[in-house]
């Protein structure tokens, strides 16, 4: 018997002896007083071989045997499958073995062996960010249009992230997003004049008083000063 089933047995021992109450025996087994009632008569009538489930010690109908497992791991650590992965190994082994099993099952036979599914994985990248422009309006985020001549007189850098890499163009998409959820989708502007008043607010208070987690939860402004202030 297991240590719960000892425990059970120990706890409807009591109840059959009247050491304990049906409702004190239900507490102390976090299960009802039916089940209490029911367990109390089958030890009456069978004794401890009530409490021990009728499957215990038997392997479950559908449970894969000893032998096929031996086989699908011999196979994986063989040269023809060694350096398939778990997904592309149970592929192979439904056409060329004819051997049909899920991938969670194979999944779990494998590790339980202590074999690791060879995947590739790229190498980390760390990003690198751009450097901060020290004064205001000195950069501008736009789509791949020729704008460079009509921006060099005016000293103004243009937003490119780097190959493979697109990080600015997420950040503008993000704050896009936030706008039309907390702002454009909000309300409804009546007018031009409107619509100019309430964008000014809404950035302002954007600016100014709504803290970003990205930002280590301070506002845009508090993050630009204390950036300006280690630059300096």
């Amino acid at each position: 018997m297991s240590e719960k089933q000892l425990n059970r047995f120990s706890v409807i021992s009591k109840t059959i002896d009247g050491h304990m109450t049906i409702a004190e025996a239900a507490v102390s087994l976090g299960i009802s007083e039916r089940q209490i009632i029911r367990l109390k008569k089958g030890v009456i009538a069978e004794g401890t071989s009530f409490l021990i489930h009728k499957n215990t010690g038997r392997k479950p109908q559908h449970a894969i045997n000893d032998k096929l497992t031996t086989d699908i791991i011999a196979l994986k650590q063989s040269e023809n499958y060694k350096s398939a992965n778990f997904k592309h190994f149970q592929e192979l082994l439904e056409s060329h073995e004819k051997i049909n099993i899920s991938y969670s099952v194979l999944h779990f036979l494998l590790t339980q062996s202590n074999i690791k599914s060879p995947k590739k994985r790229r190498r980390f990248k760390p990003h690198r960010r751009r450097k901060r422009k020290p004064q205001e309006g000195l950069l501008i985020q736009m789509d791949a249009t020729p704008l460079n001549e009509l921006l060099e007189p005016f000293n103004i850098g243009r937003s490119l992230s780097m190959k493979g890499c697109p990080y600015d163009n997420a950040v503008a998409e993000a704050t896009y997003k936030v706008m039309k959820t907390e702002f454009v989708h909000q309300m409804s502007f009546h007018s031009l004049p409107h619509l100019q008043l309430e964008l000014y607010d809404y950035v302002n208070c954007f600016n100014k008083h709504r803290i970003h987690g990205t930002l280590g939860y301070l506002t845009p402004v508090q993050f630009r000063q204390m950036a300006l202030k280690k630059a300096v």
